[in-house]
């Protein structure tokens, strides 16, 4: 969870009372929480998105490394294509690592409520 005051918070609920949810043993007043962050676990998309960007850092890096073997000028060492597939699996990959995470912000669409039960 994100807190209103900008902090991140990791962990498990422990308890909820009276007007307080205990993450890791911490309270935490339920109107400090701004966000409430929760992970899509067999999505794959963090493993993936990160496998994307590391093969886009390759493509470039070999390029690089091509150019210098064959003594070639520095504009001559990638080709359009490869430019626009390392582009493309750099921009997908941070877009997979981003969908990991899905973000409910309190406020408008989302609220949290205190219900006092007897």
């Amino acid at each position: 969870m994100v807190t209103i005051y900008d902090q991140e918070f990791n962990g498990m609920i422990t308890a909820m009372r009276h007007d307080s949810v205990f993450i890791d043993g911490q309270p935490f007043h339920y109107k400090e929480i701004a966000v409430i962050k929760r992970v899509r676990i067999r999505s794959g998309f963090l493993m993936i998105g990160s496998a994307m960007m590391a093969a886009a850092g390759g493509i470039i890096i070999l390029g690089a490394v091509n150019g210098i073997l064959r003594n070639d000028k520095p504009k001559d060492w990638y080709t359009n294509s490869a430019l626009i597939t390392a582009g493309t699996a750099a921009v997908v990959g941070y877009v997979l690592r981003k969908a990991f995470y899905i973000n409910y912000r309190i406020g408008k669409k989302f609220k949290l409520e205190y219900l006092g039960l007897m």
